[in-house]
């Protein structure tokens, strides 16, 4: 073939035969997945799902930086119970929880007993 080179000996790249070995080794299931392909719908799907993986690709070298600016924000809003909850505080060294009453608007809280 004409895409073969001399340095290959013109035998086809081991990843195209691996493919087709796997197809063939299924036997009805390909025919079944070949066909199931040719659905305009379903190829449309395929089309679609290739096209946000590959822009989520592009994405991924920002998956930390905004998972750390996430979590920056987020984490002083998270009540001292549930980060208790999830592993990411301890209990007080008492095991006692200490609750605050707030009277009034305005007033400062108070330590409840």
């Amino acid at each position: 073939s004409p895409s073969s080179s001399a340095s290959d000996g013109g035998r086809r790249p081991a990843r195209r035969r691996r493919g087709r070995g796997l197809l063939r080794r299924l036997g009805a299931m390909s025919r079944l997945l070949r066909g199931m392909f040719e659905v305009p719908e379903v190829k449309a799907n395929v089309l679609q799902m290739q096209g946000l993986s590959l822009w989520l690709a592009k994405l991924a070298p920002w998956g930390l930086p905004l998972t750390l600016a996430i979590g920056w924000c987020v984490y002083p809003a998270l009540t001292p119970s549930f980060k208790q909850s999830i592993g990411l505080e301890k209990p007080p060294p008492s095991g006692q929880t200490f609750t605050y009453e707030k009277s009034g608007i305005g007033e400062l809280p108070e330590l409840a007993s």
